[in-house]
């Protein structure tokens, strides 16, 4: 029987616990497909591709970032084909429980520990007459299941990882530069893929409970990759929100680009208070070229009235701080929030102004599930409607009377000039030797 895993492919760290599960179901005779999706799919040709699969269950992965898409893709195929069953897994599953009724038809959860549960489901499948299992939630069955014996890697089989992630495993925590800076090296320190760890260890980044503190990444195999490039590599940005959460791993990774790229200039993400001060006082300006702050809250108002909001006033005594050791500085600009007005927005463009910044990323707001912001949009009913549910990177302001559509154009395009116009200003003159004029 083929078991289809619905997974969106930008989550590369979640890749190796999709993995083991697919592992583990064709040990017990199941046929695992992989059925990848990112936030552009569109819904007709994620219906075509779940049928050409012919599933006889659909398994969907599960995470605070993809709960609201997940639950729209869900519903979507219920429409299409009531009596398939569902699985849901993934982090999420372990801190939420679905309540009856909530999505109609047959379907489980595994809400205890992942591959243990899971090895339970399978072997007393089929779904119908099944009795309690340890770590198994039945959809409409609002009781609590029992948790399960923890798991061990050992007696499991190898993770699928060439079907289940492959050539994205090898990305090692590299991605997109926020500036888009040709040369430039992204990389995290913490989280990510399992490469260069025993073949089970994509499990602690995926499958087992979330701890308190990110996982820190070893340093080697993301070393090796940089070292790899050679005379490509022209600026290394560490992604890490934020760097030097860790004093331990952060100095580490600061000794080895000292020792083994001195001649790269690096880039930090950090926040303003209250590890900012030692920070400036470690790294070295002359090759730490920008410190990355993040801005939401427009003024103190808006901190106070909104939470998981950063202080503007830090961060503006934390710019012109940076500023004053020599350091250029650049922000990643949230807009849209909720009750944001487009004087709110045009006021953080001021605000970069006034502060000096010399390149800015700006981002659509988006609640993540589970967040006090998103239960507030929930609540306000500002969440947009129709198909945003789908396509969850989407510029689309909230549904808020605050701000309509027109005025949400106008304000980005504003957003938008701001940040091609540092860009410019940022940008070196190359001279080439054989005809002299600037590219």
């Amino acid at each position: 029987m083929n078991l289809t895993f619905v997974h969106v492919v930008d989550q590369v760290q979640y890749e190796p616990g999709t993995a083991q599960l697919a592992a583990l179901a064709r040990r017990a005779g199941w046929n695992p497909v992989s059925l990848p999706v990112d936030y552009g799919t569109s819904k007709e040709a994620f219906l075509q591709m779940l049928l050409d699969a012919d599933p006889h269950v659909v398994a969907f992965r599960l995470t605070g970032e993809t709960m609201e898409v997940v639950d729209y893709m869900a519903r979507e195929v219920r429409a299409l084909r009531p009596s398939l069953p569902f699985l849901f897994y993934g982090p999420y599953c372990r801190t939420v429980t679905v309540e009856a009724g909530a999505l109609p038809g047959p379907g489980v959860l595994l809400t205890g520990e992942p591959e243990t549960a899971f090895a339970a489901l399978l072997a007393a499948w089929p779904l119908e007459g099944m009795g309690p299992l340890p770590g198994v939630q039945i959809l409409g069955d609002a009781a609590s299941p029992a948790e399960p014996d923890l798991f061990h890697p050992d007696g499991a089989p190898a993770p699928e990882l060439a079907v289940f992630g492959g050539p994205r495993l090898l990305r090692k925590g590299r991605g997109t530069s926020f500036f888009g800076e040709l040369g430039t090296a992204p990389v995290e320190t913490t989280l990510g893929s399992p490469l260069g760890l025993p073949p089970h260890a994509g499990l602690a980044a995926f499958n087992h409970p979330v701890e308190s503190r990110p996982r820190l990444r070893p340093l080697r195999p993301l070393l090796d990759e940089l070292a790899a490039l050679g005379s490509a590599l022209r600026h290394i940005e560490v992604r890490d929100r934020p760097f030097g959460w860790d004093g331990e791993q952060g100095e580490r990774f600061l000794d080895h680009l000292e020792r083994e790229f001195p001649a790269t200039e690096f880039s930090l993400r950090v926040v303003p208070e209250p590890d900012l001060p030692a920070i400036l006082d470690r790294v070295d300006r002359s090759r730490c070229r920008r410190l990355v702050f993040e801005l939401d809250a427009a003024d103190r108002l808006a901190f106070g009235r909104l939470p998981e909001m950063r202080d503007p006033e830090a961060l503006g005594r934390a710019l012109d701080e940076a500023s004053r050791r020599g350091f250029v500085t650049g922000l990643l600009v949230t807009v849209g929030l909720p009750h944001e007005t487009p004087e709110d927005i045009r006021m953080k463009l001021r605000f970069i102004r006034d502060h000096g910044v010399s390149r800015a990323r700006f981002f659509p707001f988006e609640p993540r599930y589970g967040s006090q912001l998103f239960a507030l949009c929930t609540e306000e009913d500002l969440l947009p409607k129709g198909e945003e549910g789908w396509n969850r990177e989407v510029y689309a302001p909230l549904d808020q009377a605050c701000m309509d559509i027109e005025e949400w154009h106008k304000v980005w395009q504003e957003c938008m000039n701001l940040s091609a116009e540092l860009q410019v200003q940022a940008a070196p003159t190359r001279v080439e030797s054989h005809g002299g004029r600037p590219r």
